[in-house]
């Protein structure tokens, strides 16, 4: 299933009755904060970087899953690095200013007592961001990449003064973590560097820890293939073309070997033990490009 198939039946593929994709649009229309659909429903707009918007709507069971799997790797981190449990966790997310974006809407829906976040939008003037991440103090910043390599410049030119214990980028294809992008956070900050793969489609589809390089790949929520341009499965180490997804949890919009035009190299390695933390994933890392 493509994206464009999805937008051309969207109405057929929903399991919701009540929503219908003029439904869902004309309440995307209208969001700024997180808001709910139908009291219990939330939805979603993919950026449209290859061509054509998404919309994707989530049950409730599903959403606090994804939400979850976003989360998951920190609290594990946190739960084995003494240096992070005596602070409070304070994240920065410098990211989308408006909710119709997961990045904006997820941490607006929940109020986690183990974890304060901060939103810093990216339309914001970069000195405002910058003030407000100085008086904030965050212990784990977030954003894209092309975003906080800015704010390494501003923390290497002295104006932003901030040490946080970890960074995590949240990447998609259109703005991967780039080699020398990991390398510029990690001596601006002083910090280990992860990357994160969430989709507005099916939430996260990998996540990565502060001990090693790849991404831990999220098998109880997705099943994920990779596949060359004619959807044939390549073997590990080899580079797709692009992935077929397939989303477990959120039976409200089904996406069955959904495509996504995504470059990775499977890596068949499971994640070492000694005192890593996503190691609990029982999962396999691989590499994003």
């Amino acid at each position: 299933m493509t994206k464009d198939d999805l937008m051309a039946n969207w109405d057929r593929v929903v399991t919701d009755r009540r929503l219908t994709l003029e439904l869902v649009e004309g309440h995307l229309a209208g969001v700024e904060s997180d808001t709910y659909l139908l009291d219990e429903l939330h939805a979603v707009a993919s950026g449209g970087s290859t061509g054509r918007r998404g919309i994707f709507v989530f049950g409730w069971r599903a959403w606090a899953e994804a939400y979850a799997g976003f989360m998951r790797p920190s609290l594990w981190d946190r739960a084995v690095a003494p240096e992070l449990a005596a602070q409070p966790m304070r994240v920065a997310m410098v990211g989308a200013r408006i909710a119709t974006h997961m990045t904006s809407a997820m941490p607006q829906t929940f109020a986690n007592p183990m974890v304060d976040v901060a939103l810093f939008p990216v339309t914001q003037p970069i000195d405002r961001i910058v003030a407000g991440l100085n008086a904030y103090q965050p212990l784990a910043l977030m954003g894209y990449p092309s975003m906080l390599a800015l704010l390494a410049a501003e923390a290497r030119a002295g104006r932003l003064r901030i040490l946080p214990r970890r960074v995590t980028t949240t990447s998609e294809p259109s703005e991967p973590l780039l080699p020398e992008v990991r390398r510029t956070l990690t001596e601006a900050f002083c910090a280990p560097v992860a990357n994160m793969y969430g989709t507005s489609e099916a939430g996260p589809i990998g996540v990565g820890c502060f001990r090693r390089p790849g991404i831990h790949l999220c098998d109880d929520l997705v099943i994920v293939e990779p596949v060359d341009l004619d959807g044939r499965p390549v073997p590990p180490g080899v580079r797709s073309d692009k992935l077929y997804v397939t989303a477990l949890v959120n039976p409200t919009l089904p996406l069955i070997r959904f495509e996504l035009t995504l470059s990775a190299a499977w890596k068949p390695r499971p994640s070492g033990r000694g005192g890593n933390a996503a190691s609990s994933l029982r999962c396999r890392s691989w590499a994003l490009g």
